[in-house]
């Protein structure tokens, strides 16, 4: 929820959803907060503004190409991994369009690379630590013939605001409307 409310708050009202396989609880999840938040600031859900991808490069790449093939008008991407966000700006790249001038992309994870990327990428900074260590308490339970008692760990997250997010463009590139 937090990247699509920095999303919108930014002044963005067109944002793609590049989820990951839906089979996922955790990608299930991700997309269930994009939508809440669309619903929240009262925006439309356009079926063509969500894409699903497998958490690699190429289907961050291959998602923005087909958007872009199909005239879909966007001017921010959240993007359920890190990964998958170096290619969509990959792709908007190759296409002339400038990150974050032309269209703001957010990633989810705060990997390495997230801060190396071209511009740096804004992201949510997952607890890795703390999830690792639960994850760990949860196996010795288990191993030791324990039951769980709560099978699930949920972990808060941070946004990172770094150069990949801006202010929406004044006009859309398409057709050259304005962004209300």
């Amino acid at each position: 929820k937090l990247a699509v409310e920095h999303l919108i708050a930014l002044g963005h009202r067109r944002i793609v959803h590049i989820t990951g396989p839906m089979r996922l609880t955790m990608s299930a999840g991700r997309h269930e907060g994009y939508i809440d938040v669309l619903r929240e600031a009262g925006l439309d859900i356009d079926p063509a503004l969500t894409r699903v991808g497998d958490f690699h490069f190429g289907s961050g790449q291959q998602a923005i190409e087909a958007l872009l093939a199909e005239g879909v008008d966007f001017t921010a991407v959240f993007c359920s991994n890190d990964e998958m966000a170096v290619g969509a700006i990959n792709a908007l790249r190759g296409h002339g369009l400038k990150v974050p001038a032309d269209v703001s992309v957010a990633g989810f994870d705060d990997m390495d690379y997230a801060l190396s990327s071209d511009p740096p990428l804004t992201t949510l900074r997952q607890p890795r630590r703390e999830i690792g260590r639960q994850a760990m308490q949860m196996l010795v339970h288990l191993l030791s013939g324990e039951p769980l008692t709560e099978p699930r760990v949920t972990a808060g997250v941070d946004l990172i605001v770094r150069g990949s997010t801006a202010r929406a463009p004044q006009t859309s590139r398409k057709k050259g409307r304005t962004n209300s």
